[in-house]
């Protein structure tokens, strides 16, 4: 088990400048344990790590790793047998806005979630986002 990574791990974060709530959230309920191992968060190690995830209280925040800027920030609430996502707030400044449709955007914060955070196997979610990437 690693120590809980936390704000104050990094040097330089910029938070989202032009934030646009997501239209959808993510339906999965992560479960007790799961919720746990989500607010341990993550911190990049390796060049290809692109990610440094933390929560704070309720709320996870994804930056990508070589700049510190800000991409997502998920607000969880309790919901029955665990945790769910209610609200999603996203970079729209371009060229940092993570793009695509509010459905896209949606599913790949799911899979960094789910990959990064609790190391599943995403190849399903990945072969659903780029099947709506290629019909877009």
């Amino acid at each position: 088990m690693h120590a809980r990574v936390m704000r104050s791990d990094f040097r330089r974060l910029t938070p989202i400048r032009e934030p646009r709530a997501l239209s959808e959230v993510p339906q999965r309920v992560w479960e007790p344990g799961e919720w746990e191992r989500i607010q341990r968060g993550f911190r990049a190690r390796a060049m290809e790590d692109r990610w440094h995830i933390f929560a704070e209280g309720d709320r996870l925040f994804l930056h990508r790793s070589w700049r510190g800027d800000g991409r997502y920030e998920a607000t969880f609430v309790e919901a029955q047998g665990g945790h769910q996502i209610s609200r999603v707030l996203v970079e729209d400044a371009e060229p940092r806005f993570p793009g695509g449709s509010d459905h896209e955007v949606c599913l790949l914060l799911e899979i960094l979630i789910n990959s990064i955070l609790l190391g599943e196997q995403t190849e399903e979610q990945r072969r659903r986002l780029s099947d709506l990437r290629s019909a877009g």
